[in-house]
């Protein structure tokens, strides 16, 4: 997982939140596992970190620093758009 971008075949996950929230762990398809930033969501503007992930169904697994799962879904992520993950803690 990293920060690039304009790549044709990768999508992208960013993680927000409606209060300011920890770094959490992101699980995808139960074999990638990465910390990432999560970004506090506004009314104005959600731009925060992006992560590249492959194209197609994916199953997301978002926990925070104690295991306590904040979001458990199967997903599409299409190449070159961003899928927003919205966590509530």
């Amino acid at each position: 997982m990293t920060h690039t971008s304009g790549m044709n075949d990768q999508g992208y996950i960013e993680v927000v939140c409606t209060n300011a929230h920890k770094p959490v762990i992101v699980f995808i398809d139960q074999n990638t596992r990465f910390e990432a930033k999560v970004t506090k969501e506004t009314k104005r503007n959600v731009k925060g970190n992006k992560y590249t992930v492959a194209p197609g169904k994916r199953h997301l697994v978002v926990q925070d620093d104690k295991g306590q799962v904040l979001y458990d879904r199967t997903v599409m992520i299409y190449a070159q758009q961003s899928k927003i993950i919205r966590i509530n803690k």
